[in-house]
């Protein structure tokens, strides 16, 4: 089942145009901010990805080398459909994800929790995820409001930085972080 687009989508895939971010370099700070969140929460994968018009594309990951995945049957393109952390405790259990390839394919993903990635005027243009292969009990209140809390600072200090500029990576880019 496909995700509905948000309904600014257009102004969404220009704000994150804007940022020129999309297939640039990694870059270790983003790298790091993915380890902290998998050990925070004990997972064995986390994510920042961006959502573009077809495909996810991941700017950091830990615990994988997938870095694009095709947008419609993405756990992330329903994340950005609201301001709070989605949070699927068993994807199995879920007819929205049950025949993702995350799902149902070499992954094996079963749980998932992530928050949108905010710009600094208002758009979700991709997200932070955890994900595990085993099931999980949903994240406690004081998990969800350390994933909105904890995504926020560090995204809404990268964010700001590019407002009104283009960014563009160097062959050996420099972290902003």
């Amino acid at each position: 089942m496909s995700a509905p687009l948000p309904h600014d989508e257009f102004r969404r895939l220009e704000a994150l145009a804007r940022y020129a971010v999309l297939d640039t370099l990694p870059e270790p700070c983003f790298d790091r901010l993915t380890q902290l969140a998998a050990r925070l929460f004990k997972v064995p994968v986390a994510l920042i990805n961006l959502v573009d018009q077809h495909r996810l594309w991941a700017k950091a990951c830990f615990g994988t080398t997938s870095r694009e995945l095709d947008r419609p049957t993405s756990f992330c393109a329903y994340t950005i459909l609201s301001e709070e952390p989605l949070v699927i405790p068993d994807a199995t259990q879920d007819t929205r994800f049950r025949s993702s390839p995350l799902v149902d394919g070499p992954a094996h993903a079963r749980f998932y929790g992530g928050a949108p990635l905010i710009t600094h005027d208002g758009f979700r243009i991709g997200t932070l995820c955890i994900l595990d292969q085993k099931p999980r009990a949903s994240l406690t209140a004081e998990e969800r409001a350390t994933l909105g809390i904890w995504l926020r600072s560090p995204w809404t200090n990268w964010t700001c930085a590019w407002p009104s500029r283009v960014w563009k990576p160097s062959p050996r880019p420099k972290p902003r972080c």
